[in-house]
């Protein structure tokens, strides 16, 4: 559990998941183990806080409150499935929300408003 085993996909069936289990946390654990786990989980945390942070000085409320649902979100689902490494578009759609939120700029707000 410490350092994790390197297997995502059971070695003796590559249909089944490593040791039957198909929950989200539970997988990454097996498969970094709990450093390599709380780093991946750490990384998420930091964009989610990033975007939070950013959506609070230049957006309104509502803004920060949709992007704390949206990590709710992803903590929550992550515990069924794979969202974190599995999840295709999740992980498209968090960057491209991610680079929008991080690169806009007070100034282009404003001529949206106008």
């Amino acid at each position: 559990f410490l350092m994790g085993d390197g297997y995502y996909r059971d070695p003796n069936d590559s249909a089944a998941y490593y040791m039957g289990t198909d929950a989200g946390y539970m997988r990454q654990i097996l498969f970094y183990g709990i450093f390599g786990s709380l780093f991946l989980y750490s990384f998420y945390f930091f964009i989610f806080k990033n975007m939070l942070l950013k959506s609070l000085k230049m957006y309104d409320n509502s803004t920060a409150v949709m992007i704390f649902l949206i990590a709710f979100y992803f903590f929550f689902a992550h515990i069924k499935g794979d969202v974190f490494m599995g999840g295709d578009m999740p992980l498209r759609i968090l960057f491209l929300l991610y680079f929008v939120v991080l690169n806009t700029t007070k100034p282009f707000l404003n001529k949206l408003q106008q």
